[in-house]
């Protein structure tokens, strides 16, 4: 089943200095909304974090 890499969110983020608040701020939602879709793992958020991050989707998507 492909879900969101969680491991490597949390490895991008802490390599560009950006906590939950922050993306949740340049998402316009809330803290909350940006831990629903890092516990729910969609795929289809991945271009999300894929262009705060500057890399492919693909990069932020693992087959567990």
């Amino acid at each position: 089943m492909l879900k969101l890499n969680i491991k490597k969110i949390k490895i991008e983020m802490d390599r560009a200095g950006i906590d939950v608040i922050e993306l949740a701020s340049r998402w316009g939602m809330t803290r909350q909304g940006v831990y629903d879709f890092i516990q729910r793992r969609p795929i289809t958020q991945a271009e999300r974090f894929a262009k705060v991050f500057g890399l492919d989707p693909k990069d932020f998507i693992v087959n567990e």
